[in-house]
């Protein structure tokens, strides 16, 4: 079955309908064959993550591997496994600006090391996210880690610089 397309304007007062042109109907047909953009959000995704968190003074590094998922196209919750001299778990959440390829990215989460019976942290960070596609990315933060309390020998702040990536399903 044929469908016949009309243009419509306005002369006047008056309005007026006629046929669109010929060539109307191949160009919608077109654009409507081409398929969408891809999105970028991390919405619905089920991740893991690597992440390298470079102590300030060059004193050690401490693994994070963990598990994401992206809540929405702004919003991505995580646990993480923290590796290093101490271990410990990091619940958290990210928090992107923009949706595109580049997303500047603030995050929060709760650093907990098992130590002297644990003691927890706030783990404040802002940075930037690559999404070079919709299943991988790589990112880089500078942080800080706030402790109330820590074990002798432990600082409460620590400047916190972080670089990662992200594969996602």
């Amino acid at each position: 079955m044929k469908s016949t397309s009309f243009a419509v304007a306005l002369l006047g007062s008056t309005l007026v309908a006629a046929p669109a042109a010929a060539g109307d109907d191949k160009e919608e047909k077109a654009a409507s064959a081409r398929p969408a953009a891809a999105s970028l959000s991390h919405a619905g995704q089920l991740g893991v993550f690597t992440r390298a968190d470079i102590e300030g003074q060059g004193r050690g590094v401490v693994g994070a591997f963990g598990l994401t998922y992206g809540i929405g196209n702004h919003v991505e919750v995580q646990a993480a496994a923290l590796m290093g001299r101490e271990k410990g778990v990091e619940p958290g959440a990210t928090f992107f600006i923009l949706s595109g390829k580049w997303k500047p990215r603030v995050s929060l989460a709760l650093p907990i090391f098992i130590h002297d019976g644990g003691w927890l942290g706030v783990h404040p960070g802002a940075g930037i996210e690559w999404d070079p596609l919709r299943h991988f990315g790589l990112f880089a933060e500078l942080g800080a880690v706030l402790f109330p309390t820590t074990p002798k020998g432990y600082e409460n702040v620590v400047f916190l610089p972080a670089i990662g990536a992200q594969a996602r399903f």
